[in-house]
């Protein structure tokens, strides 16, 4: 896969930024009529947060390409793999 340049880069962060607000927004906006769409943050929120922590998560490529099996499987056997 190419990499992708500075300026697609960031245009897809300043995409999800200006998403994540606008869901959290509707989310607010809708919470004044209808209490219960609180709930919709059980899976609305760690998703926000998983993209916010993948765009500032810059060292830890391994994280970065893999951020659920990566962060157990891949790290454990990254000692096996330098090897």
């Amino acid at each position: 896969m190419l990499p992708l340049r500075l300026y697609e880069r960031e245009r897809m962060r300043r995409q999800f930024l200006v998403l994540s607000f606008l869901v959290l927004a509707a989310i607010g906006g809708i919470w004044t009529v209808w209490k219960p769409i609180a709930w919709s943050l059980v899976v609305v929120g760690p998703l926000i947060l998983w993209g916010l922590a993948d765009m500032y998560l810059a060292t830890a490529t391994i994280l970065r390409n893999f951020p659920i099996v990566g962060r157990y499987l891949m790290e454990a056997l990254r000692p096996e793999i330098y090897q």
